[in-house]
């Protein structure tokens, strides 16, 4: 199964949206526009062609088109707001790029550290022993390390859920987390607005989309509340999940018309606060692990001594 990344899907849903802006058809745009891959561009341009709705199009898709990305198309082509929907896509996906590549780039300099810990801690072993010993120590921590950086990419990239756990525990990355899933509410739920989604719907496919548990009952809440009538501004300051500013806003948007609007602002604050949580983790963690192995070392090396002064001791109380 080929998967495609944020910044491909960001390009291509771009490149379309300006395809369609030109006046042509979303047939051609699908099948010849490049960046995503061939055979399922074609599978998807050939059965619109033959007349097969849309909808039954995306519920085909393959997987790398999203049930969140297959949702707001699907409103966007009923609204008739496409090349809209098609740009709102690409904002989102080159958002998410952003937050890898920072994520990526916090993550470098920690694995450094740690990578030159496994290296020094054992160099006693140079002085006691010999460099097998020493090669055998440092790549028995090495290995299970280079497995367990494996393990982690692939759960961050298939979402398992006990990721998010420990990362919630950690200062600074819960705050990156939190943040990060306020963002991406912010930023789906006005993609369904601008699509033309219904309310409801957007509201439970904007808290879905962070797959973080306690968004999806927040966004269960807000969709029952308005399918009973009732705006969603009225139980926002009773779901822990949204913050007062966020609920303040939304509930001016709501009341001016200018919902969208609103939106967007949460959605740049929240991005600047995500940021700035990834990059206190990435400055402090580094540190505070560059220092224990700072105090560990210390302690060797004041052994180190000390057994050698308690050597030349014994020797000479022997003499």
């Amino acid at each position: 199964m080929a998967m495609v990344g944020h910044g491909r899907l960001a390009r291509w849903y771009y490149a379309l949206a300006q395809h369609l802006e030109a006046g042509l058809s979303l047939v051609e745009g699908i099948r010849s526009l490049e960046g995503v891959p061939v055979r399922d561009r074609k599978r998807m341009a050939d059965a619109l062609a033959s007349g097969t709705p849309v909808d039954d199009v995306l519920n085909e898709a393959p997987a790398w088109v999203s049930e969140t990305d297959r949702q707001v198309i699907s409103a966007g082509h009923t609204a008739g707001v496409l090349p809209s929907t098609f740009r709102n896509l690409s904002d989102q996906h080159r958002s998410r790029q952003q937050a890898q590549r920072a994520v990526l780039g916090a993550s470098i300099y920690p694995i450094l550290v740690l990578h030159f810990a496994i290296v020094v801690l054992p160099a006693g072993q140079l002085v006691s022993g010999s460099v097998g010993d020493y090669l055998r120590e440092v790549f028995s921590l090495l290995v299970p390390l280079w497995f367990f950086l494996a393990l982690l990419v692939f759960a961050i990239k298939w979402r398992i859920r006990a990721i998010g756990v420990v990362g919630d525990l950690l200062p600074g990355i819960r705050g990156y987390r939190r943040y990060g899933a306020l963002r991406d509410v912010c930023s789906v739920l006005r993609a369904f607005l601008t699509a033309g989604c219904r309310l409801d719907e957007a509201w439970y496919g904007a808290c879905a989309a962070t797959g973080r548990q306690s968004f999806i009952k927040a966004g269960v809440r807000c969709a029952e509340t308005i399918q009973a009538g009732s705006p969603p501004s009225g139980i926002l300051d009773q779901l822990k999940v949204f913050p007062p500013e966020f609920c303040r806003i939304y509930r001016s948007g709501e009341q001016t018309g200018k919902l969208e609007d609103s939106l967007r602002l949460l959605e740049e604050d929240y991005g600047r606060k995500a940021a700035t949580s990834l990059a206190a983790a990435s400055f402090w963690y580094p540190k505070i692990l560059f220092l224990a192995v700072a105090v560990y070392l210390a302690v060797k090396v004041v052994g180190f001594y000390a057994g050698y002064f308690d050597m030349i001791d014994s020797l000479a109380d022997e003499a």
